[in-house]
């Protein structure tokens, strides 16, 4: 998906496609890719589990505050050791999203492109 942001604001991946589906997979791997950076920006990525019987989402992980063109890599898996702000030792679950916060910043504008690989 490519989100582009102009301003503070939140991103869901939930609301632009529908929550990612998984049947059989145990993590993902997003790779996210910050082009056109114009400004001073600050974005979060948030890789969430939805919960059906809280019927509320529970964060996995995060990135750290993103503020440059680049590309960054979360992965998500239970085989995995944690590593702050790119890998966390858990499963996806069955319904997950990406959550994208653009804080503010000084006339910040960029273009955010966001892949999702599973992993079994």
């Amino acid at each position: 998906m490519k989100l582009t942001a102009q301003g503070a604001g939140t991103v869901l991946s939930s609301t632009a496609r529908g929550n990612e589906r998984n049947l059989f997979s145990r993590g993902v791997r997003i790779t996210a890719v910050i082009a056109n950076k114009s400004g001073t920006i600050d974005v979060v990525l948030t890789v969430r589990r939805y919960d059906r019987a809280s019927g509320s989402y529970i964060d996995m992980l995060s990135s750290a505050s993103l503020t440059a063109n680049g590309t960054t890599t979360l992965t998500v898996h239970p085989d995995l050791d944690a590593a702050a702000n790119s890998v966390a030792k858990d499963f996806i679950g069955e319904e997950w999203d990406v959550k994208m916060v653009s804080g503010t910043g000084v006339t910040p504008s960029f273009d955010l492109t966001v892949g999702a690989c599973l992993l079994p």
